[in-house]
């Protein structure tokens, strides 16, 4: 088979487990996932790190982020590597977790709950990274004099292409 094929068996493979996550997830979390998913693919480079940051609290035409996951790809990984995930706060108890960026490790969390970073790499970090979404409903208004000059920079850039926006709290 030439490498075009492989791709595409790849593709169809990921595209497969993915929709059997969001199943098992609907299934146990009684959240219909009903709008679109978010799929990239994440390369950070030697020295590649992503600030800490909460996926969720912004939602664009009532679709939310409901749940992140990563699945990592880094073959012979070692700890030296760096690039753990840390996750931060988990169930409210304060502190952190380190998850290592392993190839095959799966984490899977609450979009707009878990506050997380990608810590600084010392070699090559490949994951797959995604987003299952669900409609919500529409929501009171916001008052937009109690909002952060980022938070109306962020509707504003929303609304100039005609899109919704929701704030919500993490």
């Amino acid at each position: 088979a030439d490498d075009n094929t492989i791709g595409v068996r790849g593709r169809e493979c990921l595209l497969a487990f993915v929709d059997e996550l969001k199943g098992q997830i609907e299934s146990r979390s009684g959240t219909a996932l009903d709008a679109h998913l978010e799929l990239k693919y994440a390369y950070y480079p030697c020295g590649g790190r992503y600030q800490r940051h909460v996926d969720g609290g912004i939602n664009v035409d009532n679709v939310a982020r409901e749940f992140s996951f990563l699945l990592y790809l880094n073959e012979d990984w070692i700890a030296s590597d760096g690039g753990h995930l840390r996750c931060f706060d988990l169930g409210g108890r304060g502190g952190q977790v380190d998850i290592a960026p392993a190839a095959g490790t799966l984490v899977l969390f609450k979009s707009d709950v878990v506050p997380h970073e990608v810590r600084p790499t010392t070699a090559k970090r490949l994951a797959v990274v995604g987003w299952f979404h669900r409609h919500v409903g529409e929501e009171m208004p916001v008052d937009e004099t109690k909002l952060s000059p980022l938070a109306l920079a962020i509707m504003d850039h929303y609304r100039s292409k005609g899109q919704q926006v929701k704030l919500g709290s993490a």
